[in-house]
């Protein structure tokens, strides 16, 4: 997640200057599920969270990973 405003705002611009784009790289589901549950287990700590999921490992999403921040 971006907190600082600056830093959205040049993403946003890159991002409509880029133009768009059909074809995106599959981005493996369960890496974005590690990375967001890394960020919320700094945020959270001490507060014990525990996760599960049940996905398949094979499983992806054409996207731009960018957009998923």
């Amino acid at each position: 997640m971006l907190h600082d405003d600056g830093k959205i705002k040049v993403y946003q611009l890159d991002a409509a200057t880029e133009g768009s784009s059909t074809l995106q790289a599959p981005v493996v589901i369960t890496a974005l599920i590690k990375k967001l549950t890394t960020s919320l287990d700094k945020e959270y700590q001490g507060k014990h969270i525990t996760y599960q999921s049940r996905l398949d490992p094979t499983l992806t999403l054409s996207a731009d990973e960018g957009n998923m921040r």
